[in-house]
């Protein structure tokens, strides 16, 4: 990132370069808002299409639904044009959990209960892991 900021501040005039210095160290009010509008820019650039069907979604916010998913250090954001495309991109997700389940049994690093136990709570349907098993 640092090399990136380089480039970018060798890009600048000198008297743009002048106007940031002055601007941070008045404390970066401009920077700040600069930067946060980047970020704001890039969080509801994800609202533009549904992560299922790619439907164009309405500008309307109360018209679409957004899910934030993923572990502790990487999450992800996905909107949809209506429960129905969430509900399937949910299904995908377990459908996924599931297949990396089954790789592991395979593997003999799990046994059959581990199936059970997801769909007692309430991830997987029971009468499919029954299937499996």
């Amino acid at each position: 990132m640092e090399d990136k900021i380089k480039t970018m501040l060798g890009a600048l005039s000198y008297n743009e370069l002048m106007t940031l210095k002055r601007d941070v160290d008045s404390g970066a009010l401009l920077l700040q808002h600069i930067v946060n509008s980047k970020v704001n820019e890039l969080e509801h650039e994800h609202r533009k299409f549904c992560a299922n069907c790619n439907k164009e979604l309405s500008l309307n916010i109360d018209d679409v639904y957004t899910l934030v998913f993923g572990d502790k250090t990487i999450k992800k954001k996905a909107t949809f044009c209506g429960t129905d495309c969430l509900n399937s991109f949910i299904n995908i997700l377990q459908d996924e959990k599931l297949d990396l389940m089954r790789k592991e049994l395979r593997t003999n690093s799990l046994d059959n209960s581990s199936l059970t136990n997801v769909a007692e709570d309430g991830f997987l349907d029971k009468d499919f892991t029954n299937k499996f098993n």
